[in-house]
């Protein structure tokens, strides 16, 4: 009987510690205690919360040249994988130049360009038809001549900030594009003795102009046959457009200018051939009526309204 005593007293004395045990606390959502991060600051964003970038493709992936100036130079697309990520730098050298036809004609469906590419080079992406989205890094300065031509997939264009120069034809037959943005840096407009840098693009129904621009388009048609356009916004900046800069634009519903009459010719919204007439018979031009220019202008030719 007393060995059963000792036996329940000891069993009583073990139940009582381990329930006066301390239970740990219970794990917030970021899945650290009592609501505190992993560095002991409430409400930090734990780096696991943070979306990483992209790998980069291997090197293996690229056929390259070396630079005379210790860059890189991508000449051609080895590898397998439809969603492409550019290195920045290759056997420690930056890569800055997307080469001559580097891609032309693959299946890639996007493309992430680093910021030290400044320079992607002709017909350098050339009838890629499954490319849908272009990731263009901040160091880019000139797009050249059919350097996207023909990409039938690619919804949106939102060009670099820091572009200068942009070729004949460089995103032509794009018909699939839909929006486009272009940056207040943008000078030089390659000409064509055909086709314009965005022309036949039928699907083009938004264009962004960002304001600090002062020539919009290039010699020939760069917008010509954007028949899904129906409206546009030219900032102040702008002080000139280009000749048939908006040819055959046959949904063209209205314009509002927001700064000075820009100088134009006849045919800008016209077509060539026909001079003066636009396409578009609803054509309606709106201005700021406290700006200058607008009782000498050729865009006098379609119906002029004061934004009020």
């Amino acid at each position: 009987m007393k060995k059963l005593l000792a036996l329940l007293l000891v069993f009583v004395m073990l139940f009582s510690l381990f329930a006066c045990k301390e239970e740990p606390p219970t794990p917030s959502g970021d899945g650290t205690a009592g609501g505190e991060t992993a560095n002991g600051g409430e409400g930090d964003t734990s780096p696991s919360d943070t979306p990483s970038a992209p790998e980069a493709n291997p090197a293996s992936d690229f056929e390259y040249i070396k630079n005379d100036d210790d860059t890189i130079t991508i000449m051609g697309y080895l590898g397998t994988s439809k969603n492409v990520v550019i290195p920045e730098t290759i056997e420690g050298l930056s890569v800055t130049i997307l080469g001559y036809r580097s891609f032309s004609f693959s299946d890639i469906e996007s493309i992430a360009i680093p910021d030290s590419v400044y320079m992607i080079a002709v017909k350098a992406f050339l009838g890629c038809e499954k490319l849908k989205t272009v990731d263009f890094g901040e160091g880019v300065t000139q797009i050249l001549e059919s350097a996207f031509e023909g990409c039938t997939a690619l919804e949106k264009a939102i060009l670099p900030p820091k572009l200068e120069t942009i070729g004949a034809m460089a995103f032509r037959n794009c018909s699939a594009l839909e929006e486009v943005f272009i940056p207040k840096n943008l000078k030089n407009w390659a000409s064509s003795a055909s086709y314009g840098i965005f022309s036949d693009c039928t699907a083009l129904h938004t264009i962004s102009i960002e304001d600090g621009l002062e020539v919009l388009g290039g010699q020939y048609g760069t917008f010509s046959r954007a028949i899904a356009l129906k409206t546009l916004v030219i900032p102040a900046s702008v002080k000139k457009i280009a000749d048939n800069a908006f040819h055959a634009t046959t949904s063209l519903e209205s314009v509002t200018f927001l700064g000075d009459a820009p100088q134009v010719k006849a045919n800008v919204f016209g077509v060539s051939g026909e001079g003066s007439q636009t396409v578009s018979q609803k054509l309606i031009i709106y201005f700021d009526p406290n700006t200058n220019g607008w009782d000498d202008t050729s865009l006098r030719q379609y119906s002029l309204v004061p934004i009020e």
